[in-house]
This record gives structure tokens, sequence and C-alpha cells, in this order.
């Protein structure tokens, strides 16, 4: 069931809810986490630029490979594990480096990682739309642009609006 006061899903026989909501009474009986507990985390710049510079490189690097034959199996999964490894090391460098509130429990992160699924969900519809009809319009390079500033600035703007919106609506801060 999900709390009225957080928004937070609970199990179907749960008494009260991690923000102190008590669903027998029906309403908030204790007062969620103090502030004092809460405090933020600068976003890490190194991090952050390394990852999208190794995540970058494959994409750099695609275009100087010569021509795979149709039955080199081998070179391909050998391309295909060296692009995944260094898109697994980037991506993991980018989401280290990532600003966040410390100090929140795990329902508190549940709920910003909630929120930030809807953010970036209602943003891959949209950039898939507008990609698809820049593709149909011949304008490729501009489609393939609109999905870079997808990946990598609607990302992380959408990380740092479910952190606000989670304190928000737990009312930590």
């Amino acid at each position: 069931m999900e709390c009225p006061n957080c928004k937070l899903v609970n199990p179907p026989n749960a008494v009260t809810c991690d923000c102190g909501y008590d669903f027998t009474a029906g309403a908030l009986v204790s007062a969620p986490k103090g502030r004092q507990d809460i405090r933020k985390k600068k976003a890490v710049v190194w991090k952050l630029v390394l990852g999208g510079f190794i995540l970058l490189v494959p994409l750099a690097n695609s275009s100087q490979l010569p021509k795979l034959a149709p039955d080199d199996l081998a070179g391909a999964l050998g391309r295909l594990t060296g692009v995944l490894v260094m898109v697994v090391l980037g991506a993991w460098l980018i989401a280290s480096g990532l600003p966040r509130t410390i100090g929140l429990d795990k329902p508190q992160r549940r709920v910003r990682r909630n929120i930030w699924y809807t953010l970036v969900g209602i943003g891959l519809l949209v950039m898939i739309a507008a990609a698809a009809l820049l593709a149909y319009l011949g304008l490729f390079a501009v489609a393939v642009l609109v999905t870079w500033l997808y990946w990598f600035g609607w990302t992380w703007i959408a990380w740092l609006m479910a952190d606000r919106r989670a304190i928000k609506r737990l009312d930590l801060m």
C-alpha cells in the first residue's frame, strides 16, 4: 500500500510507514528522521569528466575500426566486450561522482530512486520520439546529438531533481 504522507510503497501488512505514518490511526504518529543527520555530498568533477571521456572513447574509435568479415564472430565479440567494459566503467564513474544527499536510510533512498526512474523514463520517451522524428527527416547527426544530450544531460539533471524532490516529499530539510 502507498503511504499518503510520503508516497512510499509499503508491504500490504505494514502497520506504520518508515516516515512515521500510522496506517491504523490514519495519521502521522512520529516525525521522520531529523534534519541533523542529512548532509549533501558534492559532485566529484574528475569522476564525471573521466567517466564521460571513457564513454566517448568507444564512439570515437568505432569510426576508425576496419570492417569485420561477416563470419568473424570472435572479433565482433572481442570488440563488444571491450565496449561493454568501457561503458560499465564510464557509467560507474559518472554514477559515483554524482552529487547526492547522504544520510538517507533505505526507504528514503527508494523514494529518490523511484522519482529518478520516473523522470528518466519520461525523458527516454521524449528522446526516442525526438530522435525518431529527426532520423525520419534525415537529420541523423542531430538525432545522435539528441541521444547523447539525453544520456549525458537529462539523466544527471533528473538525478539532481529526484534528490531535491525526495527531500521535499519526505520533508527532511
